[in-house]
């Protein structure tokens, strides 16, 4: 759960966090904000080899998010084993656990928006949660 919740000035700037803070990322169930959030972070993703990075995982939960993600990939040729899809928020969870995501930098923080949501990975039994939302996406 969000312990600490900070707003992000600027949608820009909430993207940014979103991408530099989290470990991973999960889409739940939300609207053109959430999609927005999923694209930039699935770009970043498809991008970081080109920089000798590591993709961070991108992860969905819901049916609508896996006919995006089925439609992307196939309308401009996206990498679609980039996103992970889920039907259930718990099996998204148990994907990143089973992961084991190397600890970022910064201390340990969550990202939550109205619909999307970003973990970073800390030592496998805790994770503390720091929040940027907004109310855009409602």
């Amino acid at each position: 759960h969000v312990q600490h919740e900070s707003a992000a000035a600027t949608l820009t700037e909430r993207l940014h966090e979103l991408v530099t803070i989290a470990s991973a990322v999960i889409a739940m169930p939300g609207s053109i904000g959430t999609l927005t959030e999923l694209l930039v972070a699935w770009n970043v993703a498809a991008v970081a080899p080109l920089s000798n990075s590591t993709a961070r995982p991108v992860l969905t939960v819901g049916a609508t998010w896996r006919r995006v993600c089925e439609f992307i990939a196939a309308e401009v040729g996206a990498n679609r084993e980039l996103v992970e899809c889920h039907d259930d928020p718990a099996a998204a969870v148990a994907s990143l656990v089973n992961a084991r995501l190397e600890p970022r930098t910064w201390p340990t923080q969550m990202y939550a928006a109205s619909g999307a949501a970003a973990v970073a990975a800390a030592a496998p039994a805790t994770t503390a949660a720091s929040g940027v939302t907004d109310d855009g996406d409602k």
